[in-house]
């Protein structure tokens, strides 16, 4: 989480560009303007609250922030027309005391409607285990961590887009028999993903769907023809491979 000093009046152009470790981010009454590309990509900011005091906002200011989820906006600026604001659709509330993201250990995560979401993972830990009582990750959740051993709450039924993209050293991945839909537009160019435990069976893994594109029109296949040769996936009742040819 970062803070910025009270005494700041002026963010200025790309001050914070391409820190993808600030995650939460709170803006102190008394700034008034906030420069060009002040966050944009900034990969992990999942929340960002802005003063009332703010009269000037810059362009490009959240480009790349996959993860933007809420904004909290309590000045007179109408920011619902912002391209990127809109591109990554999140919350935009005018009290910060209506969040309902907020950090605990090394995870980010929102509560919402009684459903609980994991955002991302701001720890350095080389294996983590999601907590059981998430029901649900969002997209690029795990986006460019440097994990290589993940174990995913039981309760998860979907993987969304990007959940493991630019996760270059990800090697075991597990996840229980509730996945049926996979999106694998950040797991499918894994070289090195080595190993899948999935606790089910060999007929259950073949039944999980994955888009066969990234087009909105696509349709859906296996996702055992979106894994590597190189991959075994190890279920209750025997194991299988990936069969994409991608990677051939």
């Amino acid at each position: 989480q970062v803070a910025v000093p009270g005494d700041v009046t002026v963010i200025a152009p790309y001050a914070f560009a391409g820190n993808d470790r600030v995650a939460i981010c709170a803006i102190p009454a008394g700034v008034t303007a906030i420069g060009k590309g002040a966050f944009q990509y900034c990969t992990g900011l999942v929340r960002i609250a802005l003063p009332a005091t703010l009269q000037s906002f810059g362009d490009n200011v959240f480009l790349g922030c996959v993860r933007l989820t809420e904004l909290i906006n309590p000045s007179a600026l109408d920011l619902s027309g912002d391209f990127y604001i809109n591109y990554y659709s999140p919350a935009i509330l005018t009290d910060v005391g209506k969040s309902e993201i907020y950090q605990d250990n090394d995870f980010i995560l929102r509560t919402h409607e009684g459903k609980k979401t994991l955002l991302g993972y701001v720890g350095e830990n080389a294996e983590i285990v999601i907590p059981a009582d998430i029901d649900a990750i969002g997209h690029h959740a795990l986006y460019h961590t440097s994990i290589e051993k993940v174990t995913v709450a039981a309760n998860v039924a979907t993987l969304e887009p990007y959940t493991f993209g630019g996760c270059v050293r990800l090697k075991e991945l597990r996840f229980g028999a509730s996945v049926t839909y996979v999106d694998t537009f950040g797991i499918e160019r894994h070289y090195v993903l080595s190993d899948i435990y999935f606790d089910g069976t060999m007929a259950q893994f073949e039944a999980i769907l994955t888009p066969e594109s990234s087009s909105s029109y696509a349709g859906v296949v296996p996702l055992t023809e979106f894994l590597s040769p190189r991959t075994t996936i190890h279920c209750t009742d025997g194991t299988l491979t990936g069969t994409g040819t991608i990677f051939q």
